[in-house]
C-alpha cells in the first residue's frame, strides 16, 4: 500500500489551489470595486437631492437648509461660492470617500492647480463664483469620479470636444453663452475655453475660469 502523495501530485494539487486563489482574490476585487462604485453613486444621489432642495428653499427664502450644510447663515443673497465651501465642509463631515478615507471625498475645483479627482471624489464648482441665488447666472455643478483619476476637461472653442458641446447645446449659434472670451475683444474665437453651465453634457467636468490659492479665499464680489 503507497503511503502519502507523490511529489508530482503534490505540485498539481498546489497549480490547482493557486488557480482557485487567483480567481476568488479577482472576484474579490471585483466585487470591491462595484462596491466602492455603487457607494459613491449612492452618496452622490442624496448629495444631489439635497443641494436641489436647498437652492428650492434658499432662492425663494424658505426656512432652513439641509443637513449639507447644517446651521450656516446661508441665505438668498449669499454666492454660490459661499455656499460652495459650506457644502464642501458639510460633505466632508458626514460622507466617507469609498475608495480612499484618507482623502476628502468633496474637494473645490476653484483651488488654484486642481485639475484631477481622485476615484472616490466629488469635486465642486460654480458658473458664477459671485452669482446670488437670485440670479440667473447662479449655477452649481458637481463630477464624481468612479473609476481611476479622473482628469479635469479644458475644452477650448474650435477643438472636436467643443464642437461636440456646441452642438448640444440649447444655443450653438450663440457661444457666447458657452466660451470664455479670454482676450475681451466681444467675439469667441480659437482657444478661449469652454464655460460651466447647465449645458455642459453629462460626463462633461471643465476645468473651472476662477482660481483661488486655496479654499478659505473668498471672491471679491
Amino acid at each position: 500500500m503507497r503511503k502519502g502523495f507523490s511529489l508530482i501530485e503534490l505540485l498539481v494539487v498546489i497549480a490547482i489551489i493557486g488557480v482557485l486563489a487567483a480567481i476568488g482574490l479577482t472576484s474579490y476585487n471585483s466585487f470591491l470595486d462595484e462596491a466602492r462604485t455603487e457607494s459613491t453613486l449612492t452618496s452622490d444621489t442624496q448629495i444631489n437631492r439635497a443641494i436641489n432642495q436647498d437652492y428650492i428653499s434658499i432662492s425663494n427664502n424658505l426656512s432652513g437648509t439641509t443637513d449639507l450644510v447644517g446651521t450656516t447663515s446661508i441665505n438668498s443673497d449669499s454666492t454660490c461660492y459661499d455656499y460652495l465651501q459650506a457644502a464642501v465642509a458639510g460633505i466632508n463631515q458626514n460622507y466617507e470617500n469609498a475608495y480612499n478615507n484618507s482623502i476628502d471625498f468633496a474637494i473645490n475645483l476653484h483651488i488654484s492647480g486642481t485639475t484631477m479627482l481622485k476615484p472616490g471624489q466629488m469635486g465642486m464648482q460654480c458658473a458664477n463664483v459671485c452669482a446670488s441665488f437670485s440670479q440667473p447666472s447662479y449655477f452649481f455643478m458637481r463630477c464624481t469620479c468612479t473609476e481611476t483619476d479622473c482628469n479635469l476637461d479644458n475644452f477650448v472653442y474650435g477643438d472636436a470636444d467643443a464642437i461636440t458641446y456646441s452642438l448640444l447645446s440649447d444655443s450653438p449659434a450663440n457661444p457666447t453663452d458657452l466660451f470664455f472670451d479670454s482676450d475681451g475683444d466681444g467675439t469667441i474665437s480659437l482657444g478661449d475655453p469652454m464655460l460651466v453651465g447647465p449645458e455642459i453634457p453629462e460626463g462633461y467636468c471643465p476645468i473651472p475660469q476662477t482660481t483661488f490659492i486655496d479654499g478659505t479665499v473668498k471672491p471679491v464680489c
